[in-house]
């Protein structure tokens, strides 16, 4: 595929479309390639703290996605200094920014280590309204 092509996939609502990315998730515009390479840098290594002190296996689960997907656009970072994206979805002009794997991986992470925390929270609460 060339810059820019789409090739429709399911109909026009996902189609892969190839741009390449140098700037920030979803295309955000936080101070260039090489700030947006040291942000997901200094992010990665607090996943890798989170990692390191979690104990449940869905936050571990959660977290592993999030660092499989950082490393993804990380390593397109550091050796392209831009990230390729090619899944994009929508209907008709109205389209989610394109992303690629990696974004769906580090996605669906935060989505499992925000259900943890609200899992823990709720049990957390009951348990505390139970004692009282």
């Amino acid at each position: 595929m060339f810059l820019g092509e789409s090739k429709k996939i399911i109909g026009n609502i996902v189609r892969f479309t190839y741009i390449r990315n140098p700037n920030s998730v979803f295309g955000l515009h936080i101070g260039g390639p090489l700030i947006s390479t040291i942000l997901t840098g200094v992010a990665f290594i607090f996943v890798i703290y989170l990692f390191t002190t979690g104990k449940h296996r869905l936050f571990l689960t959660g977290i592993s996605f999030i660092i499989g997907g950082a490393l993804g656009n990380l390593a397109d970072r550091f050796f392209y200094m831009e990230v390729v994206d090619f899944v994009d979805i929508g209907i008709k002009e109205y389209r989610w920014p394109t992303f690629n794997v990696a974004d769906s991986f580090v996605t669906i992470g935060i989505i499992l280590v925000i259900i943890y925390y609200w899992v823990t929270e709720v049990r957390y609460a009951n348990s505390t309204s139970n004692s009282v």
